[in-house]
């Protein structure tokens, strides 16, 4: 009997921010909490089968319910267990931070200079996600 595999190239409709800092994941939510307003919670891990050999990796994941613009942030950090979520960023950021639209941000170079305030991070940058970055599909959740 023929096998058939089915394809699907899923679409990231958030936007996303990278984070490099040598902080703990609950410190860095705590530090965005504190300089933006939110309540980012920990959340159940995301976990996921990496690579060809299928390795189970977990990655510690807090969310943040924004009830005006009826959308949620989540933060998401880029070594799990077994490996890193995006591994082409590996050795540039140690989180990622997703997003749809924040009430009372209207850009995403607002929210990057509240973040670039609190000065525990080395590096926070907007990712493109284009079809170069090839583990994009670790990014929707």
């Amino acid at each position: 009997m023929a096998r058939k595999v089915l394809q699907l190239e899923l679409e990231l409709e958030k936007s996303v921010i990278g984070i490099s800092s040598a902080l703990r994941p609950w410190q860095v939510a705590f530090f965005i909490n504190q300089h933006c307003g939110f309540d980012l919670r920990r959340d159940d891990d995301l976990e996921l089968l990496l690579g060809k050999q299928k390795i189970h990796s977990c990655f510690q994941k807090f969310s943040f319910a924004l009830s005006e613009a009826e959308s949620i942030l989540y933060l998401v950090a880029n070594a799990g267990s077994e490996g890193k979520l995006v591994p082409e960023l590996g050795n540039t950021f140690d989180y990622f931070l997703l997003f749809d639209e924040i009430p009372g941000i209207s850009t995403t170079q607002e929210l990057l200079g509240q973040f670039k305030s609190a000065q525990v991070f080395t590096l926070v940058m907007p990712v493109e996600v284009n079809e170069k970055l090839r583990s994009k599909q670790h990014l929707v959740f």
